[in-house]
């Protein structure tokens, strides 16, 4: 078993770390201003059901976003 040593200079991770807010930021926003905003009706879950089951693309693209958004934020940690 070897070990290898990773060396990342701070600029590097600095980049990483601020193109991953970046994104997150991006992703953060379509999810609850665009995929919330047009599925989710306060107070009526009948109607948001149907808003799910109408637009599931939508839906499917506000869970890939969440999934950046977890994944942005384990590189930005």
């Amino acid at each position: 078993m070897t070990h290898r040593n990773v060396d990342i200079s701070l600029s590097k991770a600095a980049i990483v770390t601020g193109t991953a807010i970046l994104i997150m930021a991006a992703a953060a926003v379509f999810a609850m201003d665009i995929v919330l905003g047009n599925l989710v009706v306060h107070g009526d879950a009948t109607a948001t059901t149907n808003n799910i089951q109408n637009s599931e693309m939508l839906f499917r693209a506000g869970i890939f976003s969440w999934v950046i958004i977890l994944i942005c934020d384990v590189l930005a940690a």
